[in-house]
């Protein structure tokens, strides 16, 4: 069986927290922590829901890159290129076999879904508000 080499979810704001439903994976309110949740945020552009693409195969129009850093006991970490860190939970094996050591992904908004257009610079003024604002969650 082949399996999309992009796969697609869509992140929304619930009680404060980002979190994502997939009916097939069995996945309710699966929430986004520890860094994670920062990268929604400023993936989001102000927004309460977005599309988020994701693979390990690098692909066009990618704004965020997560290398591996570290397989814990429960989850992953990754780093993203410019440092910043972000835990992946066990949910994450759901998409994937085992840990990549690569992610690439892009956030869409339900109005738009662009590949030739990167959201990267705009992604970063953003999250540095979101930093200034809250400070770094690791």
């Amino acid at each position: 069986m082949i399996k999309n080499s992009i796969r697609v979810i869509s992140p929304y704001k619930w009680n404060g927290m980002w979190v994502f439903d997939d009916k097939e994976v069995g996945l309710k309110r699966e929430p986004f922590v520890f860094g994670a949740d920062d990268l929604c945020e400023a993936m989001s552009q102000g927004a309460q829901q977005f599309t988020l693409l994701f693979s390990e195969i690098d692909f066009p129009g990618h704004q965020l890159h997560l290398k591996l850093k570290r397989i814990e006991k429960v989850g992953q970490t990754y780093d993203t290129d410019d440092g910043r860190e972000a835990w992946l939970c066990p949910a994450l094996l759901l998409y994937f076999e085992k840990p990549p050591e690569h992610i690439y992904a892009q956030a869409t908004h339900h109005r738009e879904l662009d590949t030739k257009r990167s959201y990267g610079k705009s992604y970063e003024q953003h999250f540095s508000r979101v930093q200034a604002g809250r400070g770094t969650c690791k």
